[in-house]
């Protein structure tokens, strides 16, 4: 009887999935997304990034992010079922979106629906630009090694500097262990509107009481972030609304403001807002250092798209960033900093 059941194990293992009974994959936990064009894995920065996460009570989040050529953010969230090889999701979704001519908010439908190949979820993205490009997104399980070949013809960029890289790390590192900071700063911005400056202040206490305020000009209008017990409240103006979330808050600034509030927080809270904003760039170089106020200062510089780079100068007594310089085809943007902070 013993060799029969032996015997039959194969047997029946193969029927499993005949007659409804196989084991459903346990696709439960987190999942990070790229791009797929034409086959081949899009260059991934900290300008964009996919996210899910699948609980174990058949509830989901997803989050998305784009801040090439334009900002868009959205989250999503409802339940989801998973039937063989597929993952269906279905829920309620907001977006936010902002070209820098008109931004609007959308809340609609959500479903999705992916295939399970060789522990990957694979999705095609709608349009026609998508369809024409055969672009799908697939999400691997983080830290997962991703055996698809690489797209770096489009963007024919020098590899990051080891020294750079380094240094962006220790910046990083330094601001997330900061019980406290705060900065007063001035925004120059030079462009098609002629020149605009504004002065700034940051004010951080760990875990999460934050605040960005921005002083208004006569082309630029006071806006104001605040996060304190995970309410998060944005004010332009006279006019103050909660926000769903931080950084669908600094995406709204985010054409007023430049890098200034926005990498302060992403520095200081980068799980929050699911960035490291410097050393995940597509290229980082090291830029030597240089002097300004008769001071010396490490200076890298970070860009995902040739043509739109940002230099951050870097206090090497303290790895605290003092000044950035972020230039583009359309404008020209500098932020200097006075920091206090519990080193």
């Amino acid at each position: 009887m013993a060799f029969v059941t032996a015997y039959m194990i194969p047997i029946l293992c193969a029927l499993l999935p005949m007659m409804g009974l196989a084991q459903k994959p346990d696709l439960t936990g987190a999942w990070d997304g790229f791009l797929v064009s034409e086959g081949k894995l899009a260059p991934r920065g900290g300008s964009w990034f996919w996210k899910m996460n699948l609980n174990s009570d058949g509830k989901f989040h997803f989050h998305m992010e784009n801040h090439v050529m334009m900002n868009v953010v959205e989250d999503a969230d409802g339940t989801y079922v998973v039937s063989g090889p597929k993952l269906k999701l279905s829920g309620k979704a907001k977006s936010y979106f902002d070209d820098g001519y008109k931004h609007s908010t959308e809340n609609r439908s959500y479903s999705q629906t992916l295939d399970l190949r060789k522990g990957l979820l694979w999705g095609s993205l709608a349009g026609a630009e998508a369809q024409a490009q055969k672009m799908e997104i697939v999400f691997s399980r983080p830290g997962q090694v991703l055996s698809i070949p690489q797209n770096d013809i489009p963007l024919q960029m020098k590899p990051s500097d080891s020294q750079a890289l380094n240094l962006a790390l220790k910046v990083e590192s330094k601001y997330g262990t900061l019980s406290a900071y705060s900065d007063l700063g001035t925004l120059q911005t030079a462009g098609a509107d002629g020149h605009v400056s504004s002065k700034f202040a940051t004010m951080f206490r760990r875990p999460d009481q934050f605040s960005f305020r921005l002083l208004g000009t006569g082309k630029r209008p006071e806006m104001e972030i605040s996060l304190k017990g995970g309410q998060v409240k944005l004010r332009k103006g006279s006019n103050s609304k909660s926000e769903p979330s931080i950084t669908q808050a600094f995406v709204e600034v985010s054409e007023e403001a430049g890098e200034g509030g926005f990498l302060a927080a992403s520095l200081l809270m980068p799980r929050l807002l699911q960035s490291n904003p410097i050393s995940t760039m597509r290229q980082v170089l090291w830029k030597g250092e240089q002097t300004w106020k008769g001071k010396k200062y490490a200076v890298i510089q970070a860009t995902n798209l040739p043509g739109s780079e940002i230099e951050y100068w870097i206090d090497p007594s303290t790895f605290l960033i003092s000044r950035i310089r972020h230039s583009d085809d359309t404008q020209r943007n500098s932020l200097d900093f006075a920091i206090q902070a519990n080193l």
